[in-house]
């Protein structure tokens, strides 16, 4: 049982590492080194900077999407292990109550 307890304690805590490294990822925008404009190419430039919000906004959806998915999946694996912990007490009151009944 302590066994089993310390694996639960060692995912929480993956889970978590792995939840505060996503906000850090999500909090701070990202840094891009950008050379210096040249003046026949201005008009890209400008349409490098239309489309560049859009796949920033893109990117946090998709990132938004991973971490709703990695917390069902967290969700689920927690029901599961509660599940297995209501089935394990049930059982142990199973023989406890077989064994007061043979005695």
């Amino acid at each position: 049982m302590q066994h089993f307890a310390s694996q639960c304690n060692l995912w929480t805590l993956l889970c978590c590492l792995l939840f505060q490294f996503l906000y850090t990822l999500l909090s701070f925008p990202a840094t891009t080194t950008k050379m210096q404009p040249q003046p026949q190419s201005r008009a890209l430039e400008t349409k490098e900077q239309l489309r560049r919000p859009r796949d920033h906004g893109q990117a946090k959806t998709t990132a938004y999407e991973k971490v709703e998915l990695l917390h069902r999946l967290l969700v689920q694996q927690q029901l599961q292990q509660l599940e297995q912990r209501r089935l394990l007490r049930l059982a142990l009151a199973r023989r406890r109550l077989e064994y007061e009944l043979s005695n």
